[in-house]
């Protein structure tokens, strides 16, 4: 059996989980259970631009992750794969997403395309566009060219499931 082959259902949205988790990455349900060791803290850098500074806490597979950063900032967290719960920070302007490691984001999977897509901030928030992926780019479990993101959308590229996170 693989790692990812034991899934179990979310109780309350009906999301698939990894079977090590406690807590639902959609929807927080199973707070309640047990409680836990803390997680330790990991703080992203980010750079200042002089604007209103936000702090958000990331709760992704059980451990939490305080992050604080630049209204209008953005990350993508693997919820799977060989990269899962790691903090990608979006860049200002446009950042390219894949393989090849001339991207903004590097990505250790085989079914993402080496430039796969591009995440960019416009006056309406953020947006993400397919570069002609082998395998695509799906925001919400539909399969999109382009699409504009909000705080807490499922992306898949490829064959890896992200959570979207924003402050705005």
């Amino acid at each position: 059996m693989g790692l990812f082959s034991k899934k179990k259902k979310c109780e309350s949205c009906g999301q698939k989980l990894h079977a090590s988790w406690d807590q639902c990455p959609y929807c927080g349900a199973g707070a309640a259970q047990a409680p836990q060791a803390p997680a330790p803290v990991m703080a992203a850098p980010m750079p200042s631009q002089g604007g209103k500074q936000k702090t958000m806490a990331i709760n992704i597979g059980g451990s939490e992750q305080i992050v604080t950063g630049q209204v209008g900032s953005g990350w993508l967290v693997p919820l799977d794969g060989p990269q899962t719960g790691e903090l990608f920070q979006l860049r200002a302007g446009r950042t390219f997403v894949g393989t090849s490691p001339d991207c903004d984001i590097v990505l250790r999977d085989p079914s993402i395309s080496g430039r796969h897509a591009e995440i960019s901030i416009t006056r309406r928030g953020f947006r993400i566009n397919d570069l002609g992926s082998a395998n695509g780019t799906y925001v919400n479990d539909k399969r999109v060219s382009s699409e504009d993101l909000i705080d807490n959308d499922s992306v898949r590229l490829g064959r890896t499931n992200f959570k979207f996170k924003s402050m705005s």
